[in-house]
């Protein structure tokens, strides 16, 4: 059975989402491995 066209969408909305997310994760671990970096030279 095809999942309907909306539950679809829905999902690549949520996958969308939730990889902004892992993003914004990704870009403060990285401002803070630089920041203790510059606290250690």
């Amino acid at each position: 059975m095809l999942p309907s066209l909306t539950s679809n969408t829905n999902a690549l909305i949520d996958l969308d989402h939730f990889k902004k997310k892992c993003e914004r994760k990704l870009q403060q671990l990285f401002e803070l491995a630089h920041f203790i970096n510059n606290l250690r030279n």
